[in-house]
């Protein structure tokens, strides 16, 4: 009685030894429980009391094990796995800063991530940071990650979904040294590598030799000391068999778009790639793929504003039917009046198999998925 009248007023402690010295006189598998039952929650109280929230919840376990009906120790319990929960999301953002910052250490943050999983494992915000983790953990060498919320540049119900944009991009355009190896290893003869379009769009080009490399290539190579410039006098056709060579693919006009002029600091796109009042010029000659470091987009990218324009994939199909594929990005070649428009309104919509030596291309990838977390 005298225990009983203690776990009521939750003198867990008075109502142990009360237990004990019922169980001294008598062996009872109700009192030996209640026993238990206040060892746990005093456990519980003095845990809470140190702020030691993991030794609280174990207890607390151990608890409703015992009594499952006790409602008190449900709420309780929902309380502190939201609150690890908070804790372990924050450091887990904590380390993937650091990482980003060091360039290394994305193991870590990936398992922070899913120390976090282990408390709500179908949380949005956990599962999108390992997400961004594994991708920043797997970027391919020479490509940026882009990485954007949906519901930074879209509008309705898939804007309430937490999807994440994101993707791969070269960091440079395709260079001629780039591409000649691609012609060396006999992509212009190889079918695999083309559309069906594609493959029938070469006949317009041939001559007696064919068509073998870009225009203005000399014996299938570049003139000399060009190889680190952007190739040009390529059409979407060939840029496009380019990437399937590569294991890629051309990115689409929204994500050059991303790529380009998305600030995720600012919420928006901006006008140009680089910040508003930046000194960025055109340029009256093609300059070496990443060789300005202040046309950089938010993303990392270089040379999507001013060096040449790049053939990007429309949203959807990779031509239209009357067989036009979309450029973007301003060249040396811009007129005045394009690069007054900047950079992110700028498009032009050529016949996917014409050529001109102020287009070149970049090449994206997918984000591999993660697997689900068990």
């Amino acid at each position: 009685e005298r225990g009983d009248a203690a776990f009521e007023r939750g003198d867990y402690e008075v109502a142990q030894r009360a237990y004990g010295l019922a169980l001294a006189q008598r062996g009872d598998p109700d009192v030996e429980r209640r026993q238990q039952l206040s060892d746990a929650l005093e456990r519980a109280f003095r845990a809470r009391e140190s702020r030691q929230l993991r030794r609280e919840q174990e207890a607390l376990l151990f608890a409703r094990a015992l009594d499952p009906r006790d409602a008190r120790t449900h709420s309780r319990l929902e309380e502190i796995r939201q609150a690890l929960l908070a804790e372990g999301l924050e450091a887990a953002r904590g380390t993937l800063a650091d990482a980003i910052q060091s360039g290394d250490g994305f193991k870590r943050a990936i398992t922070a991530f899913e120390g976090a999983l282990e408390l709500e494992p179908r949380n949005r915000d956990a599962l999108a940071g390992r997400s961004e983790a594994h991708a920043r953990r797997d970027l391919p060498k020479g490509r940026v990650l882009v990485s954007v919320p949906l519901e930074q540049v879209t509008s309705g119900s898939a804007a309430r979904s937490g999807e994440i944009v994101r993707f791969y991009v070269d960091r440079t355009e395709v260079t001629r040294g780039a591409f000649a190896e691609f012609v060396a290893d006999g992509g212009y003869q190889k079918k695999l590598y083309w559309s069906p379009i594609g493959w029938a769009s070469r006949e317009g080009y041939r001559d007696r030799t064919g068509l073998r490399a870009p225009a203005g290539w000399v014996d299938a190579r570049p003139p000399p000391g060009t190889e680190l410039l952007p190739v040009t006098g390529v059409s979407y056709f060939e840029a496009e068999a380019y990437a399937k060579w590569r294991g890629v693919r051309l990115p689409t006009d929204r994500e050059w778009r991303l790529a380009a002029c998305f600030d995720p600091k600012l919420g928006r796109f901006r006008r140009n790639p680089w910040p508003e009042g930046s000194e960025v010029r055109v340029g009256s000659h093609l300059r070496a793929a990443g060789s300005d470091p202040r046309d950089q987009s938010p993303s990392g990218a270089l040379d999507m504003g001013l060096n040449a324009s790049e053939w990007v994939r429309p949203d959807g199909e990779p031509t239209d039917p009357s067989g036009r594929a979309w450029v973007r990005g301003l060249s040396v070649r811009s007129f005045p009046y394009d690069i007054a428009q900047g950079v992110d309104a700028w498009r032009k919509h050529p016949r996917a198999r014409f050529r001109h030596d102020s287009i070149s291309f970049r090449c994206a990838e997918d984000v591999a998925p993660v697997p689900d977390f068990v």
